[in-house]
């Protein structure tokens, strides 16, 4: 089948190509790029979008009864974004950094950070943040979840996101944030120097609090990923052995995680459609859809999206919905009124299809890859320690290429970073001026 030839194929110039960035292709060796790669393309779009130009899905509430042309364009589409990310990297690679740089023959650069300064500024934020999550939250999720109230553990989870009492930025930056960054910092360091064993813990203890408060299964697992980064940029590969092993274990947490999330018995979980609908096509039916109905059906406009809502106020007098919303309103339109619906996951070419049209799908994996290029310079130029490689792994896992394109197109990826590093920063530099002012006066 011609499906199966073009796979094969972009498979093949695929590896190639990633071999040539990342210095490995190897699934054992999980930085940031082989993640995107494995993970998100290959897991989250490639085969689900093979599967759907073949007509092999099933039905799903949310999946239409996609033409022909769009089951094939598709497809293609996703094989061109694949191949296109990767040989645009490689290609900044070679014009701005040297010939075989790369995370595996990078090494260690001492750093006049005191990271246990960092780290006790990152635990009081985390513990705050935790405090803010449990005090602000209309309700604790995965409480609910624990008590066997699945309906209401849904419904927290949705209003957890779309009606937090809090400040959304104190959520998302402070807690969340803070959390993961402490916990990378506090393993980068531990892997680094062999101390700060109590910060590890302390960390691990928090982050696991905070991620799992929703109950959504993809945010914990995403930490742990990090967390594998986070060890691969510093150790190489994982061994054979152990990568199997994490690999059962992390298969098993996810299955045991979902049936007590969802409230499924555990047979159900080996169900095929619950398997392949989850892994494979969860997160690209939504690009089919948006192929289907933008710009002819769904006819809203949503070229502005990304730009702040009170300067489409301002210059506009209205402010456009994200076509994520706009997804999710044409299936549920109830359900996203009464607060049970938020939106449909969708790989980036479906926004970037609905907002920009072909032009957007050409261009998109272009401005996806150079987001990517300029984190790997970042670590390049300033070399392995506990803050750029946790930054790394923070950057790597918010890079959600089933989120949005306008978080690429608009560099807005970067700014939660220096959101989230700045007051951190700056309360670290105010303290270690301050001891060394008064420890010159001391000497006065």
């Amino acid at each position: 089948m011609l499906e199966t030839a073009i796979l094969l194929l972009s498979l093949s110039v695929s590896f190639v190509l990633l071999r040539l960035a990342s210095g490995s292709a190897s699934i054992r060796y999980i930085n940031g790029i082989n993640y995107v790669f494995y993970r998100q393309i290959i897991i989250g779009a490639l085969l689900g979008s093979y599967l759907i130009s073949l007509s092999l899905e099933y039905d799903r509430w949310y999946a239409l009864d996609w033409s022909g042309d769009v089951r094939f364009y598709g497809f293609l589409l996703v094989n061109y974004s694949m191949i296109m990310v990767l040989l645009v990297y490689l290609l900044l690679k070679l014009f701005f950094l040297q010939a075989g740089s790369n995370t595996l023959v990078l090494g260690v650069r001492p750093t006049r950070f005191n990271f246990n300064i960092i780290q006790n500024i990152l635990f009081i934020f985390s513990v705050y943040g935790f405090l803010y999550l449990f005090f602000y939250s209309p309700s604790w999720p995965l409480l609910d979840v624990i008590r066997g109230d699945y309906e209401r553990g849904l419904i927290g989870r949705i209003a957890f996101r779309n009606d937090f009492e809090g400040s959304s930025y104190i959520k998302n930056i402070v807690a969340f944030g803070s959390s993961s960054l402490y916990f990378y910092v506090s393993l980068a360091a531990f892997l680094i120097s062999k101390t700060g064993l109590r910060h590890l813990a302390s960390s691990f203890l928090l982050v696991f609090l905070i991620y799992t408060f929703s109950s959504q299964k993809g945010a914990i697992l995403n930490v742990a990923i990090g967390a594998l980064i986070v060890v691969c940029i510093l150790r190489g590969k994982i061994p054979r052995g152990i990568f199997f092993l994490l690999a059962f274990l992390g298969c098993l947490s996810i299955y045991l995680l979902f049936s007590f999330v969802k409230g499924i018995p555990l047979v159900r979980l080996f169900e095929s459609q619950l398997i392949v609908g989850r892994l494979f096509l969860g997160n690209i039916e939504g690009f089919f859809n948006s192929l289907e109905l933008f710009p002819h059906v769904i006819t809203d406009d949503t070229q502005l999206v990304g730009i702040p809502s009170f300067i489409q106020e301002a210059l506009f007098g209205a402010v456009q919905k994200p076509s994520k919303l706009l997804l999710m309103e044409y299936f549920d339109y109830q359900g996203v009124l009464e607060g049970t619906s938020g939106f449909i996951t969708a790989y980036y070419l479906a926004e970037a299809w609905a907002n920009y049209g072909l032009f957007g799908l050409m261009l998109a994996p272009v401005v996806v890859a150079v987001n990517f290029f300029l984190v790997d310079w970042a670590l390049m130029k300033f070399g392995k320690n506990p803050l750029t490689v946790s930054l790394y792994a923070v950057m790597y896992l918010q890079f959600q290429l089933h989120g949005e394109f306008i978080g690429f197109l608009y560099f807005k990826y970067f700014a939660y970073v220096l959101v989230l590093c700045v007051p951190v920063l700056f309360i670290y530099y105010i303290f270690v001026l301050s001891s060394a002012r008064r420890l010159y006066g001391g000497d006065g």
